[in-house]
């Protein structure tokens, strides 16, 4: 294992605190941002669902998606978003503030691996007990298929443990509420860009979009919930650290 021979000074950790108060609030930012992105997502009008209803329950099998077939009335952009979108004259506006809000998911989880970095830094030195996780695997098990759906989480209740004095009794609480909230957050994604994206070849075209649309919300709410979660997570790991260099 990777071993930090380090005394930190309190500099040092004031430091990582810093960076922990950027990465935190560009989280809350991030999470407030994609919500308020969500809730303005451009939506369907019944009228065009039910025809697109009409059209699925006469087709075969072996369907094909033919953008001639689609009702007059149904937009054009359809075609480029393989979805039914009534597109208002803001949705040019909508789609910038998408861009927006994937720019500015990048600069959070710049700004929270940053963080990680430094806290497992800390961690490693303050502890009396070597650490299983190095701060390189802090960083890639966020990247790694299967891998990102356990290992994030123990990297970081390792950090915890580490950090927490003897005669704090906080519990994991916070760490398995934030985790929750992530993973539910990541499971809706999935599903609302799936059923988005196979909207026109569904059996029924309105159930598929209404279900996307509601797992869309899903993970923008359980998003937020993860940031909620998140901020008193960092703030308390580096207070402990704190407090710790000081004691040293």
């Amino acid at each position: 294992m990777t071993t930090i021979d380090i005394t930190p000074q309190p500099e040092q950790v004031e430091l990582t605190r810093t960076r922990g108060a950027l990465a935190a609030v560009s989280v809350v930012f991030v999470a407030i941002l994609n919500l308020i992105l969500t809730l303005t997502m451009p939506t369907v009008s019944d009228e065009v669902l039910a025809q697109l209803d009409d059209l699925a329950a006469g087709r075969d099998p072996d369907y094909t998606p033919d953008f001639s077939e689609l009702p007059d009335d149904v937009p054009s952009e359809v075609t480029e978003v393989s979805a039914p979108v009534d597109v208002a004259n803001d949705y040019a506006a909508w789609e910038l503030f998408n861009d927006l809000t994937t720019v500015m998911w990048f600069g959070a989880v710049v700004a929270f691996l940053v963080w990680l970095w430094r806290a497992r830094t800390v961690a490693g030195a303050v502890a009396d007990w070597q650490l299983d996780h190095s701060r390189p695997k802090a960083i890639w098990s966020w990247f790694v298929p299967g891998v990102n759906l356990l290992l994030p989480y123990l990297v970081v209740a390792e950090i915890w443990q580490a950090s927490k004095p003897d005669d704090d009794n906080s519990g994991r609480g916070l760490l398995v509420g934030w985790w929750t909230c992530w993973i539910v957050s990541l499971f809706a994604s999935l599903f609302s860009v799936y059923d988005l994206a196979t909207t026109l070849t569904s059996p029924q075209p309105s159930a598929t979009f209404s279900n996307g649309v509601a797992a869309a919300y899903v993970s923008a709410l359980a998003v937020v919930g993860a940031a909620v979660f998140l901020v008193p997570i960092i703030q308390r790991i580096d207070s402990w650290q704190m407090a710790a260099a000081q004691r040293r």
